[in-house]
């Protein structure tokens, strides 16, 4: 991911042909996401977004906690997607639309910010 991030399209490319040389894979739904932001492939992307929703919302450690109700993951990649220009049609209720577009913040009117600014002086 942090190639991903960085614009290093060679690094991710060469760690991707070392994963697919391994004999024990590790989840194909990360796979699949870089691969599809490398190649800018919306279908892939979805693909491998809804594989990880899908193994999120099954994995029975997540029962009961705060976990089960948002899959960071699966957002987190959704938004970076997005960042890179690749269109993304994810919207779960683990994943919803709405947390992965883009939202300007007028930061001026959070009240909170200003008391902790006043709070360290």
């Amino acid at each position: 991911m942090k190639y991903l991030v960085l614009d290093n399209t060679e690094e991710v490319v060469k760690h991707l042909e070392a994963i697919d040389k391994l004999k024990k894979k590790p989840d194909l739904g990360y796979e699949k996401v870089f691969k599809a932001i490398v190649e800018k492939d919306e279908k892939l992307l979805d693909e491998g977004l809804r594989y990880l929703i899908d193994r999120h919302k099954k994995n029975g450690e997540y029962k009961g906690t705060p976990d089960e109700l948002f899959s960071i993951p699966a957002v987190a990649l959704a938004k970076l997607a997005k960042l890179k220009g690749i269109k993304v049609e994810i919207d779960d209720e683990i994943a919803p639309a709405e947390v992965i577009e883009k939202h300007d913040v007028n930061y001026e009117l959070l009240d909170f910010l200003k008391m902790g600014e006043n709070m360290l002086k």
